[in-house]
């Protein structure tokens, strides 16, 4: 009797597991290339993987994820996004121009999905908002047109302001961006001065150097490596009682005393809408480049007390949010 059922019980076993390792063979992989840490990019992962389980796509059951990390050192962006390309994935995710155009340069088949980047038209990167082309399509997050209203926003906060340091790094786009800085801020008789940082490793020298030029205000470009390190930029600036405007709301815990941004958890949530549309069959290009249709600004009431600072009236009734 046994000597019968062992073996029925045995291929049924087998059966159960060559099935579902052929399912795992055919999962489409997800590669997300990440220019930061695993733990600083946890809480935007999160929300990406929110976003898909709300369009009904669950991890190990309809795809496989695999991440990346350069861990703050965008030299290292290349070298991983060609290791991503190499594990054949169904979609390449990335948040970088550098890393999306080395993509570009790797596949022009596979799909490849970008989340919060600035002007993608600007940086070559699609040919069009709505009519991306290639295989290349995602979402904006628009940072290089809030750079004037940041900056405006620091002449109705600050009106003595007269000198803003800005913390960038060394790239086409950021040095644009820069120039757009300089423009608004001509406009309020406030002078602008760069310091550049493009890694982890170059901040305390630029702070140094902020310090040097003694300003008013920082304003910080948007940068994965910036929002990976806020918390130390906030303590490099609450060292020098520097009011902090931000490209980010999760800066504000970090000590920022004003952020205007778009939002971020709901864009890396939408990703989740062009992953479900491009693994049933759409071609990126047929998939307009989303903008960011709701902006937060948050205003850090604690912050702007332990500074000394009185903030108008008129400027705090305009935030969305305050933290006191």
């Amino acid at each position: 009797m046994f000597c019968l059922e062992i073996p029925k019980v045995y291929g049924a076993l087998m059966l159960a597991v060559l099935s579902s390792m052929a399912t795992a063979q055919v999962l489409p992989l997800i590669a997300n290339v990440s220019p930061i840490t695993a733990e600083q990019a946890g809480p935007r992962l999160a929300k990406f993987k929110q976003g898909l389980r709300e369009v009904g796509l669950i991890e190990g059951r309809d795809f496989i994820l695999k991440s990346w990390y350069a861990d703050g050192q965008p030299e290292r962006l290349l070298t991983l996004t060609k290791d991503a390309f190499e594990s054949n994935p169904a979609i390449l995710f990335v948040v970088t121009p550098a890393s999306i155009k080395a993509a570009q340069r790797m596949t022009s088949t596979i799909p490849i999905l970008f989340a919060s980047v600035s002007d993608p038209v600007g940086n070559g990167i699609v040919a069009s908002l709505a009519r991306p082309g290639g295989n290349t399509t995602g979402l904006s997050g628009q940072s290089e047109d809030l750079v004037a209203k940041r900056v405006e926003m620091i002449h109705e906060s600050l009106p003595r302001a007269r000198r803003i340091a800005v913390l960038q790094a060394d790239t086409i786009l950021h040095h644009r961006m820069f120039k757009i800085a300089n423009s608004a801020a001509t406009q309020f008789g406030i002078g602008v001065k760069s310091f550049v940082a493009s890694s982890p490793t170059e901040l305390d020298t630029a702070f140094a150097d902020i310090k040097a030029y003694r300003p008013d205000a920082l304003l910080i470009m948007a940068l994965p490596m910036y929002y990976g390190e806020r918390e130390r930029i906030g303590k490099l600036a609450q060292a020098q009682r520097l009011p902090v405007f931000a490209p980010e709301s999760e800066f504000i815990d970090a000590g920022s005393l004003v952020s205007y941004a778009p939002s971020y958890d709901e864009i890396f949530r939408q990703v989740g809408v062009f992953i479900k549309k491009i693994l049933g069959g759409t071609k990126p290009a047929d998939l307009p480049v989303e903008q960011p249709t709701r902006f937060e600004m948050v205003v850090n009431i604690k912050v702007a007390k332990s500074l000394g600072i009185v903030l108008p009236k008129t400027f705090i009734l305009r935030a969305d949010r305050l933290v006191e």
